[in-house]
């Protein structure tokens, strides 16, 4: 006989969107659902209650966050939390080809491959690279995204 699993956590129609985020760790409150996944801004704009991820600490081609690096987490307005491999967390047959390594070995760009590789794996979330409740967590703040886009979960 196997070891069962507790049961996860499934949100009804009827449930609002607050009760789910009583069950995040508090690391991720105030985190906007939507920067978790996209670089770009958040569809409320400035009528957004929380706090994006900081876009120089997401950069795959940057050094990261000044500011964060010189002065730790207070010292930069946003979330300094890794983004979600796009991916990842779609739809997409295969997942992500970094995270499964299927890129092929061709010579004349196998160093250039394995850094790209090295630094997307390092910045971008992937569920084998996170504790099962980090993703958990993470996998629950995005179910959250569409309701935050459209002003119905909104901090309040």
């Amino acid at each position: 006989m196997s070891a069962r699993q507790p049961p996860r956590h499934i949100l009804k129609a009827s449930e609002p969107p607050e009760s789910l985020h009583a069950l995040l760790p508090p690391r991720w409150y105030g985190i906007c659902p939507f920067s978790l996944a996209n670089a770009g801004p958040c569809p409320l704009g400035v009528n957004c209650q929380f706090v994006p991820l900081c876009p120089n600490y997401n950069n795959e081609s940057g050094i990261g966050c000044a500011l964060f690096s010189k002065g730790g987490p207070t010292a930069c307005r946003f979330a300094h939390e890794y983004r979600f491999c796009e991916q990842a967390v779609s739809n997409q047959s295969g997942g992500c080809v970094w995270e499964g390594n299927t890129l092929g070995k061709h010579p004349a760009t196998v160093e250039q491959v394995k850094k790209k590789r090295e630094i997307h794996m390092r910045i971008k979330a992937h569920k084998s690279t996170c504790a099962v409740s980090e993703w958990e967590a993470r996998l629950l703040l995005l179910s959250m995204r569409e309701a935050h886009g459209r002003g119905i979960f909104n901090g309040r």
